[in-house]
């Protein structure tokens, strides 16, 4: 089971309604995307990466901000978020966005 989470900037206070919104339409965009390379089935990864999205929807600053510890996992979530944008313009809060993709390898219970 691969999952994907798409959390809004961290700014110590609440996220508005619209801004989660927001994020939740990104990472459904970015998981449309993602190719979870297959030679990783039997592991376990997280990266999580943080971008800006410009008010045309345009995607700058990507950087990874918790490594996975695999290049090839890494940048397929970056390729992703490539090849998804750009986004639908955002809403006032949520020009930054931090998403976190997260697999479960096949020996892993739960």
């Amino acid at each position: 089971l691969n999952t994907i989470e798409a959390l809004p900037a961290r700014t110590g206070l609440p996220a508005s309604k619209d801004v989660q919104n927001y994020a939740a339409q990104v990472r459904a965009l970015i998981k449309s995307e993602w190719v979870f390379p297959s030679a990783l089935a039997q592991r376990v990864y997280s990266v999580e990466v943080r971008f800006r999205v410009k008010p045309d929807g345009e995607v700058t600053g990507i950087a990874i901000i918790k490594s996975s510890g695999n290049s090839l996992f890494d940048a397929s979530v970056v390729k992703a978020i490539k090849k998804a944008s750009p986004f639908p313009p955002p809403p006032p809060g949520g020009e930054d966005i931090t998403v976190r993709f997260r697999t479960k390898g096949k020996d892993e219970e739960g």
